[in-house]
């Protein structure tokens, strides 16, 4: 029934988003915690290559709505005007975050996982439910020497955001202007620690579509420049390939229809060299800001609304279902 708020499909959807808001709190199917609470939030699941069992841990707050700053939340990729105006409009007819971002919180002395896993060993789960091959449990967390605790300890640190930049960037307009709102003041964020065993993050398969021959022979020649590319025997190969680039080198493979190669960034290039963009330096660390603003954007000619909107583009999660999808464009 959330869709209804998150992406409704009414004539107006901001408007009916907001009427179901509003007839669901009157019936008490939602309701709102009085008290200031942090809740704790445990997600047990599979590892869906090593089928090991691991749990992610997180802690659902409200977090400071001003923007990115390097001692505060930080952002690693762009966001685009559209879906920050469609995110705004909701909010404004709603008041009210619906999901939260999710943000990596740094936490090198493990004071945050040691905070929540004191609370979780301690007592009950408020809410235990299975979905979706995942076990959710959820800790209503009220004491308010523990919300000291957690709120200094966050103070000191920075967030990265993982998902969820465009709810953030449209959470911070909103409270510029709603200043005399404290509530407007804040977005729902999880915020996981990065040092959590349980933070997996599995890669995005992406396959390209819609592009002539010629058209990929030409981004291949600016793309030799920027990579060196190696031929593969197989996908294992790859893979083992994979693991061992230097972890400060940015590194992908691809599968075409012919065969499997490497590629792997060439010494001393950054994005804002070869693009021209105002990209800030830590983005050259990134794959991905190399696969998206150097490979689509630059190589291929694909504009950010372009990849927004998927028009060569479709993601994902699955390696096999990715080049069965391969397969079955020849």
């Amino acid at each position: 029934n959330m869709i209804r708020l998150e992406l409704n499909k009414d004539a107006d959807p901001y408007q009916s988003a907001a009427n179901y808001l509003e007839n669901w709190l009157a019936e008490q199917a939602l309701k709102v915690d009085t008290d200031p609470c942090y809740y704790i939030h445990y997600q047990t699941y599979t590892h869906p290559q090593t089928k090991q069992s691991l749990t992610r841990k997180g802690v659902i707050v409200r977090l400071k709505a001003d923007g990115f700053h390097a001692d505060g939340v930080r952002a690693h990729e762009k966001t685009l005007a559209g879906p920050k105006e469609d995110r705004f409009k909701l909010l404004t007819a709603t008041g009210t975050n619906f999901s939260p971002v999710f943000g990596l919180l740094a936490d090198d002395k493990n004071l945050a996982l040691d905070w929540m896993e004191n609370i979780a060993e301690s007592r009950d789960a408020h809410w235990s439910f299975d979905f979706d091959g995942y076990h959710h449990r959820l800790w209503c967390v009220s004491d308010a020497d523990y919300l000291k605790q957690f709120s200094e300890l966050c103070s000191r640190k920075h967030v990265l955001i993982a998902d969820g930049h465009h709810r953030y960037e449209t959470a911070s307009r909103f409270a510029r202007e709603h200043g005399k709102e404290d509530a407007a003041q804040f977005a729902l964020a999880t915020l996981v620690p990065m040092s959590d065993p349980g933070l997996l993050v599995l890669p995005t398969h992406r396959l390209l579509k819609g592009f002539s021959t010629e058209q990929w022979q030409a981004a291949l020649s600016k793309i030799d420049a920027i990579f060196q590319r190696s031929v593969q025997s197989d996908m294992a190969a790859l893979e083992k390939a994979l693991d061992q680039c230097p972890a400060e080198t940015p590194a992908f493979g691809v599968v075409t229809q012919t065969g499997v190669e490497l590629w792997q960034l060439k010494p001393a290039l950054s994005i804002r060299s070869i693009t021209g963009q105002d990209t800030p330096k830590a983005y050259d660390a990134l794959d991905l800001s190399w696969l998206h603003q150097v490979v689509f954007e630059y190589g291929l000619g694909m504009t950010p609304e372009d990849q927004s909107n998927q028009k060569y583009l479709q993601y994902f999660k699955s390696g096999d279902l990715a080049q069965k999808a391969l397969q079955e464009l020849s």
